[in-house]
């Protein structure tokens, strides 16, 4: 199949963009709070300076949109190091088995599926082109917007330092409130699976950001969306490598 020239552009523009998530530095948790932005939630609900852990860096304004505003980590947990990984700072990743986002607003009488959709999570599904990059292999029946259920990724296979790097954006992701209140993330303790949980009607939208957070490996492990009843409704296959 012939390549044209704008989709060569397209994707040098996302793994530019899948780089740059990835150029972090830790920082001290005193930093000053002036320097950070807050989201924009009550103050209730805002993580607090203890919790400050990781900052992004400077992005450019079409980078900037699909990452949450520079803020706090919602954890502040003892790092682990990943066996196999270099020890430092490089090869730390938050301990933490569990990641919880923000809890719900207070304020809302009546919820409708667009309240589940965060502002940042509206700009990468643009971004990105929700529609054209997220196509099931198999999905059995229509999603429900309210229905709970997870995405099963199997990462056993990733190398150490796409684990701690995946879980660390996952950390700060989900937890300065980017993929909506009732997201929440969970991985065992030998790494070898990550469950993502959240609402039917952000099914394709984490996929997204899985997407980004395993540097596009979901193309090539494959992964499933299972529902309450522990039934696989939404599967995406291993891509199959060209020959």
């Amino acid at each position: 199949m012939r390549l044209e020239s704008s989709d060569y552009f397209r994707g040098k523009k996302l793994r530019l963009l899948i780089h740059h998530h990835w150029q972090r530095q830790v920082v001290n948790a005193s930093q000053p709070e002036s320097l950070i932005k807050s989201l924009k939630m009550p103050v209730s609900h805002r993580p607090t300076q203890a919790t400050q852990q990781r900052q992004h860096p400077p992005l450019k304004p079409s980078q900037n949109r699909l990452l949450p505003e520079n803020g706090l980590s919602s954890q502040q947990t003892t790092p682990l190091v990943v066996p196999g990984m270099a020890t430092g700072l490089e090869a730390e990743v938050p301990s933490s088995l569990e990641i919880l986002s923000p809890p719900p607003p207070t304020d809302k009488l009546e919820l409708r599926p667009s309240d589940l959709i965060t502002e940042v999570l509206g700009t990468l599904a643009r971004e990105l082109n929700l529609e054209k990059r997220f196509k099931p292999s198999l999905q059995t029946r229509e999603l429900r917007p309210f229905e709970r259920g997870y995405w099963r990724l199997d990462c056993s296979s990733w190398e150490p330092e796409l684990k701690r790097s995946a879980w660390g954006f996952l950390t700060d992701y989900l937890g300065r409130g980017a993929a909506g209140w009732g997201t929440s993330c969970r991985r065992d303790e030998a790494f070898s699976w990550i469950r993502l949980y959240c609402w039917g009607c952000v099914v394709g939208h984490m996929y997204l950001v899985l997407y980004l957070a395993s540097r596009r490996r979901i193309l090539h492990t494959g992964m499933e969306w299972v529902a309450g009843d522990g039934t696989a409704v939404v599967v995406i296959s291993p891509r199959v490598s060209a020959t």
